[in-house]
């Protein structure tokens, strides 16, 4: 090669150079200026704007540490504790004996209380400079938030909210506190203030796998089962193996079925497909108050429906579900429904006036209490059917043998034959007369069965009011009424 070639190869080599040397100049300006701006942003308090614009120094310049460590600070002052300590560990395994990230992590990790994370990293950095003055502070530090954490758990009742002020002070974001501090919340049927103190942690450690079932369970126990198991699948999302989040996922997923299931059966009105899924969906979890206060009042209508009577009865479940909203009228009101078809109307009678007196102005309760104002006059009637032996669906050819054999034995003529005086004997025949005359009549029947007024033929004694005659509702129904709910 001549000497001309060498001179081009030589001015290549120095154009090149001169082209990456700008480069990295053009690099390490633009690095610097985007963390000038970052600087500015933090200092106004503006640190997700910070955030962003260290994003580009880093970038930029991924070889730095110190847009790593300034971007963990603003994550700090955000709260996002998490993302700090990746750009704080990602600074490191650029450069293990970097004190400034090894310091901030320890700060970071103290806040958290893990204090052995802190501990570990505070001695590396001693063991780079012993006598650091900030991180001696700081290893002290996390020796008095440790006690400040133990004082805390060890804390009685009327002394766990000042230790607990105390222990922020050191440790502001101090994990096992606050799961301790949510979990004690919950305890105290303070389901709002849980759910406010985990989102909190969760701001910070987003993916918190005990955070979040904490979290899923006091949605959970203020009845809302979405939001549960969206909190619970989270927390399999990051650990699919956690044991407490598969069961109270699985518990949320089968209730939120069942509960589904009992809602669309009964707005078809197939109540024994209400009612068994239902019943099935109440005994799965009894801490869960609000969603079971809505499972009874299903299984309340559901079984008010069937008439169930007995074990199993509407009158156990109304009665539960009042139990559990005194201050709601409907579960009371369908409680009296219940009392009513178990034909406890002195019950059903207490029950209304307790009713009136609590919810004086409610249009429903004045109209459970006519119900039972008639159910009562009803009560003190003569029971035809009874007095003839017929059911309620006899025929009238069973009504009118039935008539023959009774007045016949009660006749006055044979009075000594039925072991009665004459004026029993009398008032007998007469009562047969009544049940006949009504239970013959088309008219005079429905009427009765409603517990209307029957206007009686000459010679006969009338009767007002209602009737309860001996075997459920008239009508076969609460007046042709049909119980629905709906969930959620």
């Amino acid at each position: 090669m001549g000497h001309s070639g060498s001179a081009v190869v030589l001015g290549i080599f120095c154009w090149t150079l001169v082209l990456f040397s700008n480069t990295d100049t053009a690099q390490a300006s633009t690095a610097g200026a985007a963390l000038v701006a970052g600087d500015s942003a933090f200092a106004k308090g503006e640190f997700n704007s910070a955030v962003s614009l260290y994003e580009r120094a880093v970038q930029q310049d991924p070889t730095n540490l110190l847009p790593l460590t300034k971007r963990a600070a603003a994550y700090e002052k955000l709260g996002q504790h998490s993302a700090a300590l990746r750009d704080l560990t990602a600074a490191l395994q650029i450069d293990s004996n970097a004190t400034r990230p090894l310091l901030q992590r320890a700060q970071v990790q103290k806040g958290l209380c893990s204090f052995a994370s802190a501990e570990a990293d505070l001695r590396a950095l001693l063991d780079l400079r012993s006598t650091h003055k900030a991180g001696l502070q700081e290893r002290q530090a996390v020796s008095d938030a440790r006690q400040k954490l133990d004082q805390y758990t060890a804390a009685s009742p009327a002394q766990r909210r000042t230790a607990f002020t105390s222990l922020l002070t050191l440790a502001p974001a101090c994990t096992p506190a606050r799961l301790l501090e949510a979990g004690l919340l919950m305890a105290e049927q303070d389901h709002a203030g849980a759910i406010a103190l985990t989102g909190v942690l969760l701001k910070s450690q987003p993916g918190h796998v005990e955070a979040l079932v904490l979290r899923g369970k006091a949605f959970a126990l203020m009845g809302d089962l979405d939001s549960a198991k969206r909190h619970y699948g989270e927390a399999l999302r990051h650990d699919p193996d956690d044991g407490p989040a598969q069961a109270a996922f699985q518990t949320a997923k089968r209730l939120a079925r069942l509960m589904s299931q009992a809602d669309a059966a009964a707005s078809k009105g197939r109540w024994q497909d209400a009612e068994a899924a239902a019943a099935e969906a109440v005994s799965i979890d009894a801490n869960l108050r609000v969603v079971n206060t809505a499972l009874w009042l299903s299984l309340c209508k559901a079984r008010l429906n069937l008439r169930r009577t007995g074990s199993d009865s509407a009158k156990q479940a109304c009665t539960v579900a009042a139990e559990h909203v005194p201050d709601d009228p409907e579960p009371s009101i369908l409680r009296v429904k219940a009392l009513l078809l178990e034909e406890d109307v002195e019950g059903a009678v207490r029950a209304a006036a307790e009713l009136r007196q609590r919810h004086p102005n409610s249009r429903s309760v004045l109209q459970v209490q006519q119900e039972v104002d008639k159910a009562r006059r009803m009560a003190e009637r003569k029971d035809y059917y009874a007095i003839l032996g017929v059911d309620h669906s006899a025929q009238p050819r069973d009504i009118k043998s039935a008539y023959r054999k009774r007045a016949q034995i009660y006749h006055p003529d044979k009075v000594a034959d039925a072991g009665l005086s004459k004026e029993e004997a009398q008032q007998r025949f007469t009562d047969i007369a009544e049940a006949y005359e009504v239970l013959t009549d088309e008219e005079k029947r429905a009427a009765y069965d409603r517990g209307d007024d029957v206007e009686l033929g000459p010679g006969q004694a009338g009767f007002h009011g209602g009737g309860f005659p001996g075997g459920g509702f008239p009508g076969g129904g609460f007046g042709g009424q049909q119980f629905s709910f709906r969930f959620g």
